[in-house]
């Protein structure tokens, strides 16, 4: 089975690595202005940084040679690939699509299958959407060996003052850290900390509530690979889930492909 992977949301390396060993054979159409970190293996990405009309150029290319076309966040390019037969896979993964689903459904319609990351992104979905766990490194993103201060980490995504006031209901110091650490140097970062505090807005200012039967955003859910507490708006979480491992995320995804591929 072969599939290309349209545009990079942070998760495809993990997806695609996993994916090879069950023997799918996976490309991807991607950006290095959205790689900065160098985490895509260049063996499966086809960098075409520039014009729309390059990008969409690539992706026609590209699907000629792919029995699934999984495209992530930018819905506008699915109707036209699936006037041409392509069985394609549509993944949202925030605020592409929160609160949004009535304005894109003339691009959603046109795709077989329709997943979102996060649970509470299926408020006003379609009946078929559905929930595919975002896949953590659990092979970068483990509990270190060195001693940890007795505080709260917490990333500014927008909220430290909600960050500020769970820190201090638990009687922890707050230490605040800006966005743009590298991504391979996060979890030394994160072991040198007890708990990280796991609340954020969205690009549209919006602050995000994590139902019950979610576990939080995806810096959240690495901070709980490393074994810290994670403090949330709906409680404390402990322990990273285990449908998160990328073998299991990638185990779900290779069905979804054999589905629309058989």
């Amino acid at each position: 089975m072969r599939v290309l992977h349209v545009w990079d949301q942070g998760i495809n390396y993990l997806l695609m690595r996993e994916l090879e060993k069950m023997g799918v054979s996976c490309r991807m159409v991607a950006s290095t202005q959205f790689d900065p970190f160098g985490m895509i293996d260049p063996k499966w990405k086809r960098d075409y940084s520039g014009s729309k009309l390059r990008l969409l150029w690539a992706i026609n290319k590209e699907s000629l040679r792919a029995d699934v076309i999984h495209v992530h966040s930018i819905d506008k390019v699915v109707p036209q690939l699936a006037a041409f037969g392509n069985r394609v896979v549509l993944h949202y993964h925030g605020t592409d699509i929160r609160d949004r689903w009535g304005e894109r459904e003339k691009y959603w319609r046109h795709a077989n299958r329709i997943l979102v990351s996060t649970r509470n992104l299926l408020e006003g979905a379609p009946s078929r959407a559905e929930f595919l766990p975002n896949p953590i490194d659990v092979d970068l993103f483990k509990p270190g060996d060195a001693p940890r201060v007795e505080a709260a980490l917490h990333f500014n995504y927008g909220a430290v003052d909600h960050a500020e006031k769970l820190a201090k209901d638990h009687g922890l110091r707050l230490v605040v850290r800006e966005k743009g650490v590298p991504y391979h140097e996060l979890p030394a970062v994160m072991n040198g900390y007890t708990h990280y505090v796991d609340v954020k807005r969205d690009s549209s200012l919006r602050l995000l509530i994590w139902r019950p039967d979610d576990t939080g955003s995806m810096i959240g859910l690495q901070a709980l690979a490393c074994g810290l507490t994670a403090l949330t708006l709906g409680g404390d979480r402990v322990g990273l889930p285990p449908m998160h491992h990328p073998h299991l995320v990638a185990k779900k995804l290779h069905l979804i492909y054999r589905e629309l591929v058989e």
